[in-house]
């Protein structure tokens, strides 16, 4: 079900994304020194499966995914309906989601992340969507989620709809790149049959 501009869904799509503002905003008020990426996680995992539910899909995110043979491990690893849709790579707020200009170990690491078929970084309020190292799509919230909150969200974002599209919700979740769509195997429960995991592909996400 893709997101039409004007839609019956854009107030629902403006209060969720105005939630992950204002969570993350409230994480980086609390008074205790923490690790600045750690502190987007939660909200950005909200905001990808709550927003999944608006297009009737079942949206899980893991944290500290684990893809064999890359040399890396992104943020958070997410599936659609029990097959991998993409990868999430968070950076510090302010630090911006341009890989292109990243130094240091971010370089070598954006270098390795290239190899990914669906990939977002972002550091909350900037939102870049590449495809194998390529950009496809790239946008800004109005504001500024660690200062603004929810105000950092505003109307126009929601009215302009393809914004929020562009965090590989709703529609954009259904593409599934991944080759030969091979399910995901989630280590818990739900993944077990006969009491054995199912084992398939070499994709793993572990729960954080």
């Amino acid at each position: 079900m893709p997101f039409r501009r004007g839609s019956r869904l854009d107030p629902i799509l403006l209060t969720i994304a105005r939630a992950f503002a204002a969570r993350v905003k409230v994480n980086f008020d609390t008074p205790v020194r923490a690790q600045p990426e750690d502190q987007l996680k939660a909200p950005v995992v909200e905001l990808i499966e709550g927003s999944g539910t608006l297009f009737a899909r079942n949206v899980e995110a893991r944290t500290e995914a684990q893809v064999q043979g890359l040399g890396a491990r992104p943020d958070i690893g997410v599936a659609v309906d029990r097959l991998l849709s993409g990868f999430i790579e968070l950076k510090a707020p302010g630090k911006g989601a341009r890989p292109e200009r990243f130094t240091s170990a971010d370089r070598e690491q954006w270098q390795k992340f290239q190899r990914l078929p669906n990939l977002i970084y972002t550091d909350g309020s900037e939102w870049s969507l590449f495809r194998t190292g390529t950009l496809t799509q790239r946008f800004n919230f109005a504001g500024r989620v660690v200062e603004d909150g929810a105000t950092a969200v505003t109307a126009k974002d929601a009215e302009d709809g393809h914004r929020l599209e562009q965090l590989e919700v709703g529609q954009r979740l259904e593409e599934v790149v991944v080759p030969d769509r091979e399910e995901v195997p989630f280590r818990d429960h739900r993944c077990l049959t006969a009491d054995r995991p199912r084992k398939r592909g070499n994709v793993n996400i572990t729960r954080g």
